[in-house]
């Protein structure tokens, strides 16, 4: 017999919400009532944890956990009133490889400018505390795509124990090897006292693989990329027709009516069908 789910694990940009938000106001009831019930719920995301806070603040709630910098960081709510938390660090063994990585492309923080091939060229940056992030300084998020064959080259050459990840925005993080997702999700397990088995997660793009663990649930929305969505069926998940936000509460909606919540299922089917009626 299937345990009772516990805990539910998303991702935010395509997964939650459209490409930099907005977050469906709808969705954001979804949270507050499953919340509400005692579910407990956090991001899984790229991002820093003040990113995911901020966007928690914006639907009026504070998620339970928060995995930050592709699960190098977990921040764990305390207390919601007043909130306060702890921050655990998950890995911190790159920051020596980060550094060299920065010194050998002349990686200007203040100037905002690195070495590319010789010449100068500009990013906007996102402050993290374990990654090296990285978007195109313009329109054109194309020319990132240079920028990580030449990392990559770098990243081999220094024989550093780095990876580059590249995202539909232009954006490249550079972050130590052992980096990934799924570090957060066992670390929150841990934290609550839960098994994988107890997980329901939500995916769209490659950088979510890694919340695809054996034994968890997994939802994939309808605008996920074509490999995500056969590796959430290869794991008996849920793929929806609906894109991000509305297709996340279709695949809460489903498993709820399988009664994977356990004694909290109908009252989450009753909710989403009340605030999305198209998916009655």
């Amino acid at each position: 017999m299937s345990q009772t789910v516990k805990v539910l694990i998303f991702d935010i940009d395509g997964t939650i919400m459209p490409q930099g938000g907005p977050i469906d106001p709808r969705v954001g009831e979804v949270f507050r009532n499953i919340q509400g019930l005692g579910l407990r719920v956090g991001p899984a995301t790229g991002k820093g944890a003040d990113y995911a806070r901020g966007l928690a603040c914006g639907i009026g709630t504070i998620w339970d956990f928060v995995i930050a910098e592709t699960g190098a960081q977990v921040l764990e709510t305390l207390s919601k009133t007043p909130p306060s938390f702890r921050q655990h660090t998950v890995v911190s063994g790159g920051n020596r490889d980060l550094c060299v990585f920065a010194d050998k492309i002349g990686l200007d923080q203040i100037g905002r400018t690195f070495d590319f091939r010789g010449c100068p060229e500009t990013y906007r940056p996102e402050l993290k505390e374990c990654i090296i992030t990285m978007f195109p300084s313009g329109k054109d998020i194309e020319v990132t795509e240079e920028w990580q064959t030449y990392f990559d080259g770098m990243i081999d050459l220094c024989q550093l124990r780095l990876k580059t990840q590249r995202f539909k925005d232009g954006c490249i993080d550079i972050l130590p090897i052992e980096v990934n997702k799924s570090l957060g999700v066992h670390t929150v397990c841990k934290m609550i006292g839960c098994s994988v088995e107890e997980v329901v997660t939500a995916v769209d793009g490659v950088n979510d693989f890694e919340l695809l663990l054996p034994g968890c649930k997994a939802i994939a929305v309808g605008n996920a990329v074509e490999s995500i969505k056969e590796e959430a069926l290869r794991h008996g998940g849920i793929v929806s027709e609906y894109p991000c936000g509305i297709g996340f509460a279709d695949g809460l909606l489903q498993y709820a009516k399988q009664g994977v919540f356990g004694n909290i299922s109908t009252s989450i089917a009753e909710h989403i069908m009340e605030v999305f009626p198209e998916l009655k």
